[in-house]
């Protein structure tokens, strides 16, 4: 094989491998910063369950704050509100189901001086579905997707924090961001995610 030809197989098995991951994740735009704090969604694919996909919710947080001292966010599982809309801008009814699921109890978010976090929103513990399309979770929903006649999809959602008094805290942040949509990936279900439920 010539040089020439291992270089386009090369450069058509990334485009590939590209592909395939736009259709199991993405990342919103960052959030205009509110007291030196921004934030992102990012959804990611998890294990299928019982034929219906499962895509899990990630919340980034970024501060881009000029104090050197970390920034402190008081954190209770609570503080995301997602929203679902279709291409119309409809909103999407959240799922109603059982629900079993335990919270660790509230604790504090540290973000050193230019740093950004990245942990996930999504609560599992609803019930699913045999073959419901595609399920996102977190709170607010969750919310049975399928590429029909209304998709794109797209999941936003708004973070917010209340200040909590501790006599340790020194820089806490309080406030709201608005977190920019981000389109819901909807492709097939990637070959190393295909399970079947119980």
């Amino acid at each position: 094989m010539g040089a020439r030809s291992f270089v386009t197989l090369l450069i058509a098995a990334i485009a590939v491998q590209g592909a395939a991951l736009a259709d199991s994740e993405a990342t919103g735009d960052w959030s205009s910063p509110v007291d030196g704090l921004q934030g992102r969604l990012h959804i990611q694919e998890d294990p299928s369950f019982n034929g219906t996909r499962m895509l899990a919710v990630y919340l980034e947080l970024r501060n881009s704050s000029e104090l050197g001292s970390p920034m402190e966010i008081y954190y209770d599982n609570s503080n995301e509100d997602g929203a679902v809309c279709n291409r119309a801008g409809t909103m999407v009814a959240a799922m109603n189901g059982p629900l079993d699921v335990i919270h660790p109890k509230p604790y504090w978010l540290a973000l050193p001086h230019d740093s950004q976090l990245r942990f996930r929103v999504s609560w599992g513990g609803f019930g699913v579905p045999n073959n419901g399309g595609a399920m996102v979770d977190m709170n607010g929903g969750p919310w049975l997707l399928k590429r029909d006649s209304n998709a794109p999809y797209f999941l936003s959602a708004r973070f917010h924090a209340s200040k909590h008094n501790d006599a340790t805290v020194t820089n806490q942040w309080e406030g709201t961001l608005e977190l920019p949509r981000v389109q819901v990936p909807l492709g097939a279900v990637s070959a190393a995610y295909r399970t079947t439920g119980p």
